[in-house]
């Protein structure tokens, strides 16, 4: 692997990291409120949503620089980008394309 590449492998593996341990503690408190009462609207929702970011995340730290498809706009290889504010899917032609792994289902 190219150094460039690994610099940034190794940074979706830190971001992949930082997204599990926020979702570790969300799905907990999911599954606490989910054990307390009768699974609402809109807490189940949510509770799939970090599960799939969890899946996502781990799929990022098992493999950061696997292509994830391509851009529905302009047909270029999307990929996993780490960032300080987080795990992102970005267009490779536009890195400001992208779609941040963190997102709550109501944003």
């Amino acid at each position: 692997m190219f150094p460039e590449r690994e610099a940034e492998a190794a940074e979706v593996r830190r971001a992949a990291r930082r997204l599990i341990r926020q979702l570790e503690v969300r799905i907990e408190a999911d599954t606490e409120r989910l054990g307390q009462f009768a699974p609402s609207g809109e807490l189940v929702p949510r509770f799939a949503t970090h599960l799939v970011q969890m899946q996502i995340a781990q799929l990022a730290l098992a493999a950061p620089t696997m292509s994830l498809g391509t851009c529905g706009i302009d047909g270029t290889p999307l990929r996993f980008i780490g960032r300080t504010e987080g795990l992102f899917v970005c267009c490779t032609a536009d890195p400001q394309h992208c779609w941040n792994m963190a997102g709550e289902p109501d944003e």
